[in-house]
């Protein structure tokens, strides 16, 4: 399996960070939504929870979703980090990379992080190289 180059990891990134976890065509709705006036009381509180229920399923599937496309390019990032540091670099070796990375750059965004990321796969094959 080919290795991502780091260009296309931060293009993937930024498009998982980018989806959306609202629902499309449904929206949570408040205990005493109305949805049909001439329907009993009874019938109104059925489709708010009936509503309500399928909301918050698709707000769960979502988050899924993009939790399994994160995963995804975790380990597309731990394993260029591996290729590029070479030395038998371990894949928690490269996840730690990643993670230091990831708490220095993340309050601004992708490209902190990346900066951060280079920064730290440049000394590490300093120390290896030395």
């Amino acid at each position: 399996m080919a290795i991502k180059d780091w260009q296309e990891i931060q293009g993937d990134y930024e498009t998982m960070q980018n989806m959306s976890c609202i629902p499309c065509g449904i929206k949570k709705v408040s205990q005493n939504y109305i949805f049909n006036e001439n329907k009993s009381v009874k019938w109104n509180k059925d489709m708010v929870i009936k509503n309500n229920t399928a909301y918050q399923e698709e707000v769960a599937r979502l988050n899924r979703e993009k939790n399994k496309v994160r995963d995804a390019i975790h380990e597309d990032i731990y394993k260029a980090i591996q290729n590029e540091v070479g030395h038998s670099l371990s894949r928690n070796g490269a996840r730690k990379i990643w993670e230091y990375a990831y708490a220095q750059g993340r309050a601004y965004g992708i490209y902190s992080i990346m900066q951060h990321l280079r920064e730290a796969i440049d000394l590490i094959m300093e120390v290896f190289d030395s």
